[in-house]
């Protein structure tokens, strides 16, 4: 394979979209250094970093400059979507791995990635470690609780994305092959925050796809930059892009987003408890574009509760029956809305371990991965 220069393609390019992330990507970049050889090259797209993103990539770039970098500034801030779009337009590699700008990879992710490679299949699935910002304490691994590898073709392409598809919500899972992502229709998803999601569920469907079981990224669950825009993402947005994948089956489409009523509440509920308060606007939408039918008035009573005591009720019901949910526990319990009630009440009903630490150092940080500052990317 070669580029249009006629010099040799890379088989992977690791496409980073960032944004403000300085006091992340350089831990990130320097975790894929020993893993590049000559078949790797790293794209990073910056959306108007205002902070020392430039000078930390520079660093980067300076400190390994045999290793293959691309690194391009943009003069405004387009959005995600559009810059891991950018990201993979720019890419010279066979395949690209869309990888986020804080998280990090294992050691030998690379190289069992490129094993996976072998086949050419249009899409690969990889496993995550769910952990707490500070990568402290795991809080879900895998995250995809598959047992083996699997390849999948066009008769079990179903299997494939009923099992896969609410994964993919986070991008680091997901490695495409560039051909197949720049031959498919992209704008119209820029601004779901799912792009690559609609790219791969369209029409027609990946030919050829594989799962990688084993964690090959240590994810920094509570860190992404858009808790402003939860509720909007999850509530508004994300039924309104599964409904429109009219190529996958219901069967896929309702193991992304399940539309019943009750199911709908649940989901405010958890959106109230960890978020701040929904008015205006994003309100009225929610009324108006979420059937809700006879859970109308539980959903206006949820949202006439003070935030604090939805998360304290919440929790305690997570204390009882989702013990074992360390993500969505973590999620309460480390959100602006907990309280040291709250706090002591995981503490009094002896939450596991590994979930009570990363609430303790979550409690005291004032810092870096201060979860108020923090935003959840899926919701339970």
């Amino acid at each position: 394979m070669a580029d249009g220069s006629g010099a040799p393609s890379p088989l992977l390019s690791i496409c980073i979209a960032t944004f403000n992330r300085a006091d992340f990507i350089g831990e990130t970049l320097a975790a894929f250094v020993p893993q590049i050889d000559a078949s790797v090259e790293v794209v990073i797209v910056d959306g108007a970093s205002c902070d020392s993103t430039p000078e930390v990539v520079a660093a980067m770039i300076s400190a390994h400059p045999r290793l293959a970098w691309r690194y391009v500034r943009a003069e405004r801030n387009s959005g995600v979507d559009a810059d891991y779009d950018q990201a993979v337009e720019l890419a010279r590699g066979h395949y690209c791995w869309l990888f986020p700008d804080d998280d990090l990879p294992c050691p030998g992710a690379v190289a069992k990635l490129k094993r996976a490679l072998v086949d050419e299949p249009d899409v690969v699935v990889v496993n995550a470690r769910f952990m707490s910002p500070d990568l402290s304490e795991v809080l879900d691994a895998p995250r995809l609780k598959v047992d083996d590898d699997e390849s999948f073709d066009r008769e079990t392409m179903d299997d494939f994305l009923a099992k896969t598809i609410f994964y993919l919500t986070y991008i680091g899972g997901c490695v495409v092959r560039r051909d197949f992502w720049l031959a498919r229709e992209r704008k119209r998803y820029h601004g779901t925050a799912f792009a690559h999601i609609g790219v791969i569920c369209q029409d027609p469907l990946p030919a050829r796809s594989r799962l990688i079981s084993a964690p090959l990224i240590n994810y920094r669950h509570g860190n992404a930059l858009w808790r402003p825009r939860s509720f909007e993402i999850w509530m508004l947005g994300w039924p309104q892009l599964i409904a429109s994948l009219t190529a996958v089956s219901p069967r896929v489409r309702l193991a992304a987003y399940d539309p019943s009523p009750h199911r709908v509440v649940q989901l405010l509920s958890y959106h109230l408890a960890v978020g701040g308060r929904i008015e205006g606007e994003l309100w009225r939408r929610f009324l108006n574009d979420i059937p809700l039918g006879p859970m109308r008035p539980i959903a206006c009573a949820l949202h006439a509760l003070p935030s604090v005591l939805t998360n304290f009720l919440l929790c305690g019901y997570a204390c009882i029956f989702m013990r074992d949910a360390m993500v969505v526990c973590y999620d309460l319990f480390t959100s602006p809305n907990a309280t040291p009630a709250t706090r002591a009440l995981a503490r009094l009903t002896r939450l596991p371990a590994p979930l009570l630490r990363a609430i303790s150092i979550a409690g005291r940080s004032n810092g870096r991965h201060r979860p108020d500052n923090a935003n959840v990317i899926a919701p339970p």
